[in-house]
């Protein structure tokens, strides 16, 4: 029985697979905080309307390079 800092093994094993869950998806927190920034109604703190603002920016990002791409590939099977 493992107890560290007042907490089970159930709890530690939880800790573990939420760290391996972390790993294998790296860009879910950023996808979690579009999706958060597209539902929200309204604003309760400036620290919000900052996240937003990150998430359209991301959101803005993706736009373009998938643009860049598909006119990339155009140009490409032009020649």
């Amino acid at each position: 029985m493992s107890r560290r800092f007042g907490l089970d093994s159930k709890t530690d094993s939880k800790d573990a697979e939420m760290a391996q869950r972390k790993e294998k998806e790296p860009c879910s927190g950023t996808a979690r905080q579009i999706k958060d920034a597209l539902t929200r109604k309204q604003y309760h703190s400036d620290d919000e309307r900052l996240k937003d603002a990150q998430a359209y920016i991301w959101l803005s990002i993706g736009v373009v390079v998938i643009s860049l791409i598909i006119f990339l590939g155009q140009i490409m099977k032009c020649l």
